[in-house]
């Protein structure tokens, strides 16, 4: 999970609008990354304190932005400067990981208003 999370924000704008169906691109991005980290931090011992940094700030970062940068069902927020910053924190962490090639796919329509993914692949 922390891996997809990670792979969706590090990706360009147009390319993390692209990523998800018909929902909220600014929540499903930071609902996914909070979610993410907060279980694999609880699960996970052997996280470096480099990685633990990365998200740490990348944390930080989302915790600055103002309800300007997350307006729900606006896709144009993701192309605000902060947005920015925060791609290229997930790409940092995803080096801090060892996870720099990962390829995400995006979601799928499994059945009429049911979607599943994003996903990774290294």
């Amino acid at each position: 999970m922390l891996r997809t999370a990670l792979a969706a924000l590090a990706l360009p704008a147009i390319e993390q609008v692209g990523l998800y169906g018909p929902v909220c691109i600014a929540c499903e991005l930071l609902t996914d990354f909070g979610h993410a980290r907060r279980a694999f931090v609880a699960n996970r011992s052997e996280v470096t304190e480099e990685q633990r940094r990365c998200l740490d700030e990348m944390d930080r970062v989302i915790g600055t932005m103002v309800r300007a940068d997350f307006e729900c069902w606006n896709n144009e927020v993701v192309r605000r400067p902060i947005w920015q910053e925060v791609r290229e924190l997930a790409a940092g962490a995803l080096a801090a990981f060892g996870w720099s090639d990962v390829i995400v796919k995006p979601s799928v329509e499994i059945r009429p208003g049911l979607w599943i993914g994003p996903t990774s692949e290294c």
